[in-house]
């Protein structure tokens, strides 16, 4: 069994193109295996925070990707994985806020969700996203998730 995990980039392609590749693969994929895994699908929760920031996704579209993807809570221990596997990845220093820049928080979230949900039992996880470079600096932390661009 597979888990699919949806990244930031993956639910702006799924609300802002018709009908797109990845929604028929992930359709394809709930139709084959959703009687076994019912929540084969998932959204982890800090994605809708990335998704919504700039401005308010179309309710009605984001509630219909939900429906297929539904979101998964953070708690702590993914939160402390999470963590520790950006204190392990190299990442550059913001110069101007003192922060660090990419991979992301969220991103580290998406992958450790996905490895836990793996590692949990489920088999693999394939994580989607446009942010291959930032998943692929973290994936060494995860080795059983995939990284699959959309």
């Amino acid at each position: 069994m597979t888990v699919h995990v949806l990244d930031t980039g993956a639910i702006f392609i799924l609300l802002n193109k018709h009908r797109p590749r990845l929604r028929r693969a992930l359709e394809e994929a709930y139709d084959r295996d959703s009687e076994a895994f019912p929540e084969m699908i998932r959204t982890p929760a800090p994605v809708l925070i990335e998704v919504g920031q700039a401005s308010e996704p179309p309710k009605r579209k984001l509630e219909d990707i939900l429906y297929l993807a539904p979101v998964s809570s953070l708690d702590k221990r993914i939160a402390q994985i999470a963590a520790d596997a950006l204190r392990e990845t190299e990442r550059a220093k913001c110069g101007e806020c003192s922060g660090f820049v990419r991979p992301t928080l969220v991103d580290a979230v998406v992958m450790a969700m996905a490895s836990d949900w793996a590692e949990g039992g489920m088999g693999d996880a394939i994580v989607y996203t446009q942010d291959v470079d930032d998943m692929s600096a973290l994936q060494p932390r995860f080795p059983k998730v995939q990284i699959q661009r959309v």
